[in-house]
């Protein structure tokens, strides 16, 4: 297979959720606040769309060296917020070379896609996260319910496992989309406000409605929070 691909620049949460529809013809549904692709059984790289089987053929030497950091999902339920990757003890997550992560810990591993809630800051600020509190609360119970319901064990999130300060996270951020695509869980966590949800949670849910309904005549088992697409 040639190499005729580069790795998407997707942006944010949004245009990653319609991807991976026409992609990976998944099936979405809400819970606690966010939209969360569920596969019954982890996908293994080899039953993957061709498109992603061809990304991951085509990543640099260098790509496929640089860790990947996982941070444990244990741990998350412990924290008060997230933390930034600078922040991290040894003992919260783990980094394995991109070609050494096996299919059981992809098949054990949530991918979050989210939408910051402040910009970063310039200057590490110890302490400081980009993510609401109602935002964390939502990650928490995501990541209890897919412990107890998935064999989840660990989570991918940008701010936590992308070194934030004195290195360029880019490399790592264009190798992400492939995390997306070969996690056992792939969520969205929107913007959310003491108020309720924001009008940008709305606008995500009706867009990926929207594509699921084009892929339902091929999909029996296409749903939203349990109901039929029709309903939406």
């Amino acid at each position: 297979m040639g190499c005729g691909v580069s790795l998407p620049s997707l942006p944010r949460s949004v245009s990653i959720a319609r991807s991976s529809t026409s992609i990976f013809k998944p099936k979405f549904h809400v819970l606690n606040g966010s939209v969360q692709e569920i596969r019954k059984e982890h996908v293994t790289l080899p039953h993957l769309h061709p498109k992603i089987q061809e990304i991951h053929n085509c990543l640099p030497q260098n790509l496929r060296q640089a860790p990947v950091r996982l941070v444990k999902a244990s741990v998350i339920l412990g924290w008060g917020n997230i933390k930034v990757f600078e922040e991290l003890a040894k003992h919260e997550f783990t980094s394995i070379p991109y070609d050494e992560v096996s299919e059981e810990q992809w098949g054990s591993l949530i991918a979050l896609s989210w939408r910051w809630n402040e910009p970063k800051r310039l200057d590490h600020t110890k302490g400081w996260s980009p993510m609401s509190s109602e935002q964390f609360q939502q990650l928490q119970k995501l990541v209890h319910h897919s412990q107890e319901n998935s064999g989840i064990e660990f989570v991918w999130i940008d701010w936590c496992c992308v070194p934030q300060y004195g290195a360029d996270p880019m490399g790592e951020i264009m190798r992400s989309r492939l995390y997306y695509a070969r996690a056992r869980v792939f969520a969205v966590l929107p913007t959310i406000h003491p108020d309720g949800y924001s009008s940008l949670f709305k606008s995500l849910l009706l867009q990926v409605v929207a594509n699921l309904k084009g892929s339902a005549a091929r999909s029996s088992s296409c749903k939203v929070n349990g109901e039929p697409l029709e309903l939406f």
